[in-house]
């Protein structure tokens, strides 16, 4: 089966999820028709003649996959960072590929950690259209750097979660915190859950209704085969942290604040799917609308229904 390799860079910061001053909306939007979108505003409080949409929504449908059980889940930091699947995780993604054997898909993209490929492999492997699986450095885990791991092997627990950022403060996890020795903060994952929101779409998305007129309930549910015709299906296969991020980004894109964390979990080859709509504003700014389908899990195993992006 083809891989292709779609590396990106690693430079990112949270802040960049905001046009910049000094950047021209009408330049933006002019690299936007020649190299793909590559920022979005959360801008959404602005007066109704600057955030109304001078254009229609393009649409997609994507489908978010956690690999399947890899020796870090079962070891923990021992096991480092780029961890195979283990006998049983292997058995997971077999049967993962298998149901999804009839599933339509238009674009299979996986992070570059090789438990990832290795579920990917297996969807492709099944899937009668045998589709080429496209590697995105920008969907890989979150790094811990160097330090986070050293801390947890030799027992310092809570060492490690400091130097990790998972410990709250005022009630929230320090999304700014930058692991020591090559880590990166949340917010630089949800920088890289947004370049590929932003290019996905860009990519793929095509014009057809918006989400006032889909039939939600028509297409709700976790039949895997079920999937709205006439509309792009995308494939993700990713990590935990990264598949949370890209779900909260979604949620609060047309917010002007980052909210409390949404506690929801994919488990290992859990899979969710999200009918995705965006369109350009006034202000060339970008507006982004979703519907679950299948939603990720919460705390306690309960579906996470989403029926609208407004918070």
């Amino acid at each position: 089966m083809a891989i292709e390799s779609q590396m990106a860079s690693n430079d990112y910061s949270y802040s960049s999820l905001k046009p910049e001053p000094s950047r021209s909306p009408r330049l933006e939007s002019a690299e936007l028709a020649q190299n793909g979108p590559t920022s979005h505003s959360d801008a959404a409080t602005q007066t109704d003649a600057n955030s109304a949409s001078s254009n229609q929504w393009k649409c997609l449908v994507l489908s978010l996959v956690r690999h399947g059980q890899a020796a870090s889940n079962t070891q923990g930091w021992k096991a480092g960072q780029d961890s195979p699947l283990t006998t049983f995780g292997c058995t997971q993604v077999e049967a993962l590929g298998e149901a999804w054997s009839k599933v339509r898909i238009t674009k299979l993209v996986s992070s570059q950690l090789q438990r990832a490929v290795a579920t990917a492999k297996e969807i492709s492997l099944y899937n009668v259209s045998h589709p080429i699986i496209s590697i995105d450095s920008n969907v890989e885990e979150q790094r811990p750097g160097d330090l986070v791991p050293k801390l947890f092997i030799e027992g310092r627990t809570q060492e490690g979660a400091l130097a990790l950022g998972r410990v709250l403060i005022d009630g929230k996890v320090p999304r700014s915190h930058t692991p020591p020795e090559g880590g990166e903060s949340l917010d630089t994952v949800a920088r890289r859950a947004s370049e590929f929101i932003l290019s996905t779409m860009a990519e793929h998305a095509v014009t057809g209704e918006g989400p006032e007129e889909f039939d939600l309930e028509m297409w709700r549910g976790d039949e895997v085969t079920r999937l709205p015709p006439g509309l792009p299906h995308i494939v993700l296969v990713s990590h935990n942290v990264f598949l949370c991020e890209l779900y909260e980004l979604m949620h609060y894109w047309n917010s002007t604040d980052r909210g409390k964390g949404l506690g929801c979990f994919w488990k290992n080859t859990g899979w969710t799917r999200h009918v995705l709509w965006i369109r350009e504003r006034k202000d060339s700014s970008y507006e982004l609308m979703f519907r679950d389908l299948v939603s990720p899990l919460q705390e306690g195993g309960i579906p996470l229904w989403h029926y609208t992006t407004a918070v």
